[in-house]
């Protein structure tokens, strides 16, 4: 990203700060959330502030993050914007589904997992839904609307949910 860049981070000091949880403070202030699936307990969806104390193996970040930040066994972070511009996530099918499958994998393996994004309004209840539709072999609509009932932030994003219906149409339980 930094040669992409010339060598200069972006505003909020990304890729190289050790911590971006002061820059998301002051421009999108939150409280701490942290909030369980019903389907699968081990798996937490998260705000950025929330995440942290969760207690996972493996924390997957949606969003710009800090080389240290949040701190667990295994981080995994992931480029995806929060837009309804189809261009910016070329991938998006794609990438809901490779999640759904490493979170599928992650559980298996007895890992706590956290998802989290900024907000956890859009990206973190997206990769939720996939993952529910994959585990649970349910269409990637009814996922959503089983992840926004639970996740009082979730908000739509045409993208994704497109992504969801398209990947997930029918409800057959995709095979690993």
């Amino acid at each position: 990203m930094l040669a992409g860049r010339g060598g200069v981070p972006d505003s909020s000091g990304w890729p190289v700060a050790e911590d971006l949880t002061g820059y998301y403070r002051e421009h999108w202030p939150a409280k701490p959330l942290a909030v369980p699936l019903e389907e699968d307990p081990g798996v937490v969806l998260a705000n950025l502030y929330g995440a942290e104390d969760a207690g996972a193996d493996v924390v997957v970040s949606l969003c710009r993050v800090g080389r240290r930040v949040p701190r667990a066994k295994v981080r995994v972070e992931v480029r995806l914007l929060d837009s309804e511009d189809p261009d910016d996530n070329p991938n998006i099918a794609f990438v809901l589904d490779d999640l759904a499958r490493s979170i599928a994998t992650w559980r298996d393996q007895g890992k706590r997992v956290v998802v989290h994004c900024v907000q956890a309004e859009r990206r973190t209840p997206a990769v939720a839904a996939a993952y529910l539709a994959h585990h649970l072999g349910t269409t990637g609509a009814e996922a959503w609307e089983r992840v926004a009932r639970q996740l009082p932030t979730a908000r739509r994003n045409r993208v994704f949910e497109q992504a969801l219906k398209s990947r997930w149409p029918g409800g057959q339980r995709a095979s690993t």
